[in-house]
């Protein structure tokens, strides 16, 4: 059986003893900087063009700080299901 997971509650998954049961624990940093989103983004159907300028105002947002994964992953997931955006 496979069992792949994302938090970012990981203290809490330790505590409850729930970690030690996964042969592998990776720890994933938070997407920064705009080749990250760009690269992230390019594996959905995606024009270059937007792909860039999304990636050039993600940077601007949030500051430097970036986001975890799994939150850029769900915005994009969001984006594609309510049909917000051409690109995705």
């Amino acid at each position: 059986m496979i069992i792949v997971g994302c938090t970012a509650l990981r203290d809490i998954l330790q505590n409850l003893e729930v970690v030690d049961c996964f042969n592998i624990n990776l720890r994933v940093p938070n997407v920064i900087y705009e080749r990250e989103v760009s690269s992230v983004l390019s594996n959905f159907n995606a024009q270059a063009q937007e792909i860039q300028a999304i990636a050039k105002d993600f940077t601007t947002m949030t500051g430097g700080h970036g986001v975890p994964m799994k939150q850029l992953l769900l915005t994009v997931k969001l984006a594609i299901e309510s049909g917000g955006t051409k690109m995705l």
